[in-house]
């Protein structure tokens, strides 16, 4: 279930990066709009929902704990932190990935801003082949 919810993160960020990397996505989601900072936040957050419902094949493989010491800031001193290795399979990630763009329009209520959405997230294929490779 932790796998799912991190990959379907991903997705989303994905998603929310190639919309707001458009001129026509900026009118959607703009990421230095001062006046909604949570906007893309809860577009992020419903596309990651949706995205767990096609989500396929995604494991934790290994996980990683590390002990820190915050006291010098007036944190806690003992703070114990997790990371995860998940592992999907490109074509269930690439499968995920697609269904939950087409479900993207969905989450924005304007209809003008649908169309703009729909539009902006053509290509999502080639999008993920660039963002793979990186």
């Amino acid at each position: 279930a932790e796998a799912n919810k991190k990959v379907s993160m991903e997705i989303a960020t994905m998603i929310s990066s190639k919309l707001a990397n458009t001129r026509s996505g900026q009118l959607v989601i703009d990421r230095y709009n001062k006046e909604n900072p949570g906007m893309r936040r809860h577009f992020e957050s419903s596309l990651a929902q949706k995205s767990m419902a096609f989500l396929r094949g995604a494991r934790e493989e290994d996980s990683y704990w590390e002990e820190r010491d915050y006291s010098k800031v007036g944190g806690n001193k003992r703070v114990y932190v997790c990371q995860s290795l998940v592992k999907i399979a490109a074509q269930d990630l690439k499968a995920a990935l697609n269904k939950t763009a087409n479900k993207a329009p969905q989450v924005v209520e304007d209809q003008e801003a649908k169309a703009t959405v729909k539009q902006a997230l053509k290509g999502i294929d080639k999008y993920f082949d660039s963002y793979k490779a990186e």
